[in-house]
């Protein structure tokens, strides 16, 4: 049985098609035809207010418009971030889940290159 994928497309323009929405497609058609089940999150659509300190992070209330995307992120056993700049946090975050037990974090930078030196 496949496993529930999440692909949470990090691009800020929503107006436009980007490498990172070409990413995102060719993620889910191979997860598809490999039998997982697909998920998408597009934050750029997203109607969020901004956190504006520690306080609200720790102790502020889920804003109902997002609880759909936390429902997903629950859902998941497996989450690819799609970001046009990947940083030290995205990494973080990737290297966390390996050891944390979330599920595993796959981060896709579109035009930077892997530590290993290949592109994405």
């Amino acid at each position: 049985m496949g496993k529930h994928i999440l692909l949470i497309q990090g691009h800020p323009d929503a107006g436009q098609r980007h490498l990172c929405h070409a990413l995102e497609d060719a993620y889910a058609r191979g997860a598809s035809a490999a039998g997982h089940e697909i998920r998408r999150i597009d934050v750029a659509t997203l109607d969020f207010p901004l956190l504006r300190s520690q306080h609200e992070w720790e102790q502020g209330e889920l804003p109902p418009n997002l609880a759909p995307a936390q429902d997903a992120i629950n859902w998941a056993e497996h989450l690819a971030v799609l970001s046009a700049v990947a940083t030290r946090h995205a990494c973080a975050a990737q290297g966390l889940s390996r050891t944390s037990g979330a599920p595993r974090v796959r981060i896709l930078a579109g035009g930077q290159k892997s530590a290993g030196g290949k592109g994405p």
